[in-house]
């Protein structure tokens, strides 16, 4: 985007997901996630960035009378400069999407890279230099390979969100705005470890060699079961791996999970020992976004208590 303009401005948003007070105010935040994502792509733009500090929580509600109207002028790609009117008002919401950097429009003019999609983990290699931005634990395995970035990206971006939540948050946090939440420690499972935390194994890895490795190991854990197991990698390192706050109450939180993957991803049989899953392509976030609130209302008595 160029010719933009910093402003500054007062928001109810202070905490972020981080320091969420219950299961139900974090899937809440959530799913507002995604509203931020439909309202995005209903007027045409994507955020191609949704990572978990780019969620925020609100901490108190406004009236109606502070109803604001901001003006975003942004061009993509060389194309002329547009103008949206943005209405800030309140809407009951308990999350939203901030950090609009690397907003794109629909579609996008982003250099598709082709890739070899084989069943092994080996053979995933990228045939030529990735054209992708993102936060790289929580970017799509398409854009991860450099492909052009679609909706459905920044919807499969928010699950990465909710399942790497499950290693690194654990649980409930006091608001101690203004000052950031204390990070405890922690450690990624090995087969999570891999691709969430993005960094080089070696200081004399490049970039690309960097994302090929994490698109393939991502893939790999994602998008791949034999199908002699019962439950997926993914899954089974959830249940078992993560963090007692999501551990304990596991059956609850993969109805969440179980939403997300069936929305994002279709199974394929192609006759070899792996099931493999594929992004769907013409995927809505409403269909989604009325999956989590119908989970999040018939389990709201279990989520409250879950802190």
């Amino acid at each position: 985007m160029d010719d933009r303009e910093e402003i500054m401005m007062i928001s109810p948003f202070k905490r972020t997901l981080a320091q969420f007070l219950n299961a139900d105010e974090f899937y809440q935040g959530l799913t507002d996630a995604l509203r931020g994502i439909k309202s995005l792509a209903d007027v045409g733009l994507m955020h191609c960035d949704v990572s978990i500090n780019n969620i925020l929580l609100e901490a108190e509600t406004y009236p109606e009378s502070q109803n604001v109207i901001e003006f975003l002028t942004f061009t993509t790609c060389g194309t002329a400069a547009t103008e949206i009117a943005l209405l800030l008002q309140p809407s009951g919401s308990e999350g939203g999407l901030h950090d609009l950097d690397l907003l794109q429009s629909i579609p996008d003019c982003q250099q598709k890279v082709r890739f070899y999609l084989s069943l092994t983990r080996v053979d995933y290699a990228l045939t030529a230099i990735c054209n992708n931005q993102g936060t790289l634990p929580f970017m799509s395995i398409p854009c991860i390979a450099g492909e052009r970035h679609l909706v459905i990206d920044d919807m499969q971006s928010l699950f990465y969100v909710l399942y790497i939540s499950m290693f690194k948050l654990p649980g409930s946090v006091p608001n101690c705005y203004p000052s950031a939440p204390k990070q405890a420690a922690f450690e990624y499972p090995k087969g999570v470890r891999c691709w969430a935390e993005g960094e080089p194994i070696l200081h004399t890895q490049t970039k690309e060699e960097l994302y090929s490795t994490v698109r393939a190991d991502k893939a790999f854990f994602f998008e791949r079961q034999h199908k002699t197991m019962s439950a997926p990698e993914w899954l089974s390192t959830a249940a078992y791996q993560s963090l007692p706050f999501w551990r304990n109450a596991f059956l609850v939180h993969q109805v969440f999970l179980a939403a997300f993957h069936e929305n994002l991803w279709r199974e394929v049989d192609l006759g070899g020992i792996d099931l493999v899953w594929l992004r769907r392509e013409n995927v809505s976030p409403r269909k989604l976004i009325e999956d989590l609130e119908k989970y999040e209302s018939g389990m709201r008595h279990l989520l409250t208590d879950l802190k």
